[in-house]
């Protein structure tokens, strides 16, 4: 019978840290690697766990496989301190990971996101798949942004899903957007791409009317405005910022 380790990193969660732990505390094995919180996401996580540990923050990869390497078993589910597993998800990867004989060596795990009061199921946002639940042997981690375990194997699908509290309030959706786009700017800028008009100007539209119109988000009602409009700025903003690096490149303005 093989076991499970669940691995968390983590940077100021208190907010969150202890209704996850909550769902998990089923598994064989907790481990957090925290990046220096500075309020009491580690405090809180000693009440579930003996095993954390602090590692400053590079990129989120290079967190993960630091956390998986502290699993010691063959079995690992990663997990964001703003998720929650389901009675129902527990019982699907509890079967799964008691089965010696699994074809398989990743699995992709839906997340239903709880944003400004409502689960969102339009839109695109539902289902949205990730890797969550592998084998330790057979992952590594890569991108710095949306950050992706890469299978050495055949990966399969689990039916339930993982419960994420993403964001609450719009204003930290929006402040999390302008931090990706800042980082995936200095990705592109760094391996030469320069955006042209039509990413700038036209695109936007193009990606509001995917969402809303094509992806139904209009049925998630003001929250489909919202998240459709968010997502149009999110990638104007990418643009719009590698735009502004080789502005300042090619005319010498420094920041400093």
């Amino acid at each position: 019978m093989s076991k499970l380790s669940v691995v968390i990193i983590t940077k100021n969660e208190e907010k969150n840290i202890r209704a996850c732990l909550e769902t998990i505390e089923w598994a064989d094995e907790l481990i957090i690697v925290d990046s220096f919180s500075e309020d009491k996401t580690v405090e809180i996580g000693k009440k579930f766990t003996d095993k954390i540990f602090l590692k400053k923050f590079i990129n989120y990869s290079e967190q993960r496989n630091f956390a998986d390497e502290k699993a010691s078993n063959y079995w690992i589910l990663a997990l964001d301190a703003d998720e929650r597993i389901t009675k129902e998800l527990r019982g699907e990867i509890i079967k799964l990971i008691n089965n010696d004989k699994s074809y398989y060596d990743g699995y992709y795990i839906s997340t239903l996101d709880y944003m400004f009061g409502k689960f969102i199921k339009h839109g695109g946002w539902y289902p949205q798949y990730h890797i969550r639940l592998y084998k330790k042997e057979k992952a590594k981690w890569k991108n710095t942004v949306h950050e992706i375990p890469y299978i050495q194997g055949k990966i399969s699908y689990l039916k339930n899903p993982i419960l994420h509290f993403s964001h609450l309030k719009i204003s930290n959706f929006i402040k999390k957007l302008n931090h990706y786009t800042s980082i995936e700017a200095k990705e592109l800028y760094e391996i030469g791409y320069k955006p042209n008009l039509f990413r700038l100007i036209f695109w936007p539209f193009i990606v509001f009317a995917y969402k809303y119109i094509y992806k139904l988000g209009f049925l998630d009602g003001i929250h489909g405005i919202v998240l459709s409009s968010s997502l149009a700025y999110y990638h104007f903003a990418r643009y719009a910022k590698t735009w502004e690096l080789w502005f300042k490149k090619e005319h010498n303005i420094n920041d400093d």
